[in-house]
């Protein structure tokens, strides 16, 4: 998938559902009651990644094996910034569709993109941000400035403040696409999908590159590709992420080796014939048909438990 090219002033919405493979199916057929109630043309049956400009918003589609992702952009005013509510990218979305939306929220976020040479730039931080956990850094070595709380709001969703410099639309496309993953794959690490690799397969655009990486590395990666640099008595995304994230990772390094050690006992304990059973199961639970249900289950609660305590504080 070819990065999208983008111009600031831009709001953006970024929405991740978790979905099941019913759930898959009744997002396109979501799709395509939006479509079809505004009378534009629909998507292929087979289609996995769709976008189209709706007129007062443009959406992006993208149907993954365990997700479904959601990009809406809008157009965002500047006149009165940090005065007024800055417009949202889904304020002009269908609401009851929008809340219709099939699967499980993993991760939500509105980002919006201005002018580093907006007055009201500054203000607006302040006015949607919370002061007392404020991150900024410099990125796309020094093309820009990013800014975040890392918070969820009263609305649901995180927020990010990208003021722009002199870019051009391609490399402010890649740079939100990088923002946008970072989230995501920091909801994923924190929200504790099964065997740590929640994000492989919510953004295209990384699957080719992910091999054996974990959520964890996915969000170092992508913190690394942004190139930031800290703001002068501000704490960088890169620095945060490393001293509020270790204590997550090592527990899921540490739920990870325990459920790798309580499956392989339980394999070693099926009847069989040895070792030509054992790695017929092993084969067999690679598969998916045969679970630890209930070791999964202890991962993702204790792993979900996580998130309301290491980003406290």
């Amino acid at each position: 998938m070819a990065t999208q090219a983008l111009s600031a002033p831009l709001a953006i919405a970024h929405v991740v559902m978790v979905c099941d493979g019913a759930q898959r199916e009744q997002s396109r057929v979501h799709l395509v009651a939006l479509l079809r109630n505004l009378h534009l043309p629909l998507p292929d049956a087979q289609q996995s990644y769709f976008r189209m400009d709706l007129g007062q918003f443009q959406l992006r589609w993208e149907l993954h094996t365990e997700f479904v992702s959601w990009t809406f952009l809008g157009p965002l005013s500047c006149e009165r910034l940090g005065e007024v509510e800055p417009a949202r990218a889904i304020d002009s979305v269908p609401q009851d569709w929008f809340a219709g939306l099939p699967g499980d929220c993993l991760s939500c976020l509105h980002l919006w993109a201005i002018p580093s040479s907006e007055a009201g730039a500054a203000a607006l931080v302040r006015q949607l941000l919370l002061d007392d956990s404020l991150l900024a850094s410099s990125v796309a070595r020094g093309a820009a400035e990013v800014y975040t709380d890392f918070a969820i709001h009263a609305d649901g969703a995180s927020r990010m403040i990208l003021r722009t410099g002199s870019m051009t639309q391609r490399r402010l496309g890649r740079l939100v696409q990088r923002l946008i993953e970072i989230e995501t794959y920091r909801m994923a690490a924190l929200l504790g999908l099964p065997a740590a690799r929640a994000a492989s397969g919510v953004l295209s655009s990384a699957e080719r590159e992910l091999g054996d990486l974990t959520s964890f590395e996915l969000v170092d990666k992508r913190i690394r590709d942004i190139n930031e640099s800290a703001l002068p008595g501000m704490q960088a995304i890169g620095e945060f992420m490393e001293r509020r994230l270790t204590p997550a990772r090592s527990n899921c390094e540490w739920a990870t080796r325990r459920q790798d050690s309580l499956f392989h006992r339980r394999v070693g304990q099926l009847p069989g014939q040895g070792a030509r059973t054992s790695g017929l199961a092993l084969e067999r639970a690679k598969h998916g048909r045969c679970r630890d249900t209930g070791g999964a289950l202890t991962v993702w609660w204790s792993l979900r438990r996580l998130h309301h305590t290491v980003f406290k504080g």
